[in-house]
């Protein structure tokens, strides 16, 4: 398992059984799980430049290497799926559509799925979303972090440019109360100061568990790892 930024995603290209079949512009995810279900690839031309969605049930089981991302499908499955408005939130019955296609599994029909919303938003949709602790602003949503292998986001990258000297925080959703999309804003179960004074994160670095640690116990929260993925 790898911490990986959603931003990153986009040098990344997705390798078919046959051939490349074009590069990540972003990906979908649940606001109730915080999960990413679905990436959205800009295929190349042999597939007429059109915008598709893949599931992470497509991905091979070593799907990771350097600047590609492998999965389980040829060129003429992608050519032949069913046509998504990439512009507008996901249904549940577009899901269908691509599941059934495709012979995916129905995430949604899984015991241990959290995941109770009936629409899927786009990673680049929330970026720039304004940030909001009990007592006031502290930025706008810059990334995300997710766990290459569960494709959960694990942390919400916060910058904080304009409220305090061009910080980053990260915030785990988690302690997200609230995700308004009308209105472009999340609420966050935090105080200021706790975010202001949180232990510093180096963009430079890779997200240790060491450094995990410290910011749960900066916030005396317990860790992801052990608190329960019911």
């Amino acid at each position: 398992m790898r911490l990986r930024r959603v931003k990153d995603l986009r040098e990344y290209t997705i390798d078919a059984e046959e051939t490349d079949i074009g590069r990540v512009r972003g990906v979908y995810f649940g606001d109730v799980s915080w999960t990413i279900r679905y990436i959205v690839v800009a295929t190349g031309t042999i597939l007429g430049g059109r915008e598709v969605l893949l599931s992470t049930a497509a991905l091979k089981k070593r799907a990771w290497s350097p600047l590609h991302i492998r999965v389980n499908l040829n060129w003429k499955q992608v050519e032949n799926a069913p046509g998504v408005d990439l512009r507008q939130p996901i249904s549940r019955q577009g899901e269908i559509e691509q599941h059934n296609h495709y012979g995916w599994p129905h995430y949604w029909e899984a015991k241990s799925t959290r995941d109770s919303e009936t629409h899927l938003h786009s990673s680049e949709e929330v970026f720039g979303f304004k940030v909001s602790a009990r007592d006031g602003e502290i930025g706008r949503v810059d990334d995300f972090f997710f766990d290459d292998a569960s494709w959960k986001i694990r942390w919400v990258i916060i910058n904080t440019d304009g409220w305090w000297s061009d910080k980053r925080v990260l915030i785990s959703p988690r302690w997200i109360r609230k995700l308004d999309w009308q209105e472009h804003a999340i609420d966050v179960d935090l105080s200021r100061e706790q975010i202001k004074i949180s232990p510093e994160w180096d963009p430079e670095k890779p997200v240790s568990r060491k450094y995990e640690l410290e910011l749960h116990k900066h916030y005396q929260l317990p860790p992801y790892w052990v608190s329960l993925e019911k």
